[in-house]
């Protein structure tokens, strides 16, 4: 094997392994998309029970995990939302939900962006690993 031949097989064999680091991270980055997805479509769904509750309810308002405060419902006409750079509007339950579908939609677009960027990654990984294995086939044979 010539040097210049030992060059290339590390040069690929690292793009190799930088694939597949990337790939992880995305991986874990689709991964926190669906648990944000799943976090949307709770809250949406636990929108839709709420509005279905009277006014003058007794409930049970989450402060922590695990940790409840009994409260009266007072109404389910509008709800206050954290709009983001800690603004918090008041929101019709339409416009509630309206604006989680709709994160809920950007989220979708952002795993699809994921999942075609690794899709196309996995094909360049097996590209790289055939051109390895024909160069070390090749090695054997010399």
């Amino acid at each position: 094997m010539t040097k210049k031949d030992e060059e290339a097989l590390k040069e690929k064999y690292f793009e190799f392994q930088m694939l597949e680091a990337q790939m992880k991270q995305l991986e874990k980055q689709l991964m926190a998309f669906e648990q944000q997805q799943l976090e949307v479509s709770s809250t949406i769904n636990a929108l839709s029970e709420l509005s279905k509750v009277k006014e003058n309810t007794d409930i049970l308002v989450p402060v922590a995990s695990g940790i409840f405060v009994q409260a009266i419902l007072k109404s389910t006409g509008s709800f206050m939302m954290n709009v983001g750079g800690d603004v918090v509007v008041e929101k019709s339950p339409k416009e509630a939900s309206g604006l989680l579908e709709k994160q809920a939609s950007e989220i979708e677009k952002a795993k699809t962006h994921i999942i075609e960027h690794m899709t196309k990654m996995q094909e360049k990984a097996v590209e790289i690993e055939g051109e390895l294995i024909s160069f070390v086939q090749e090695q054997k044979n010399v």
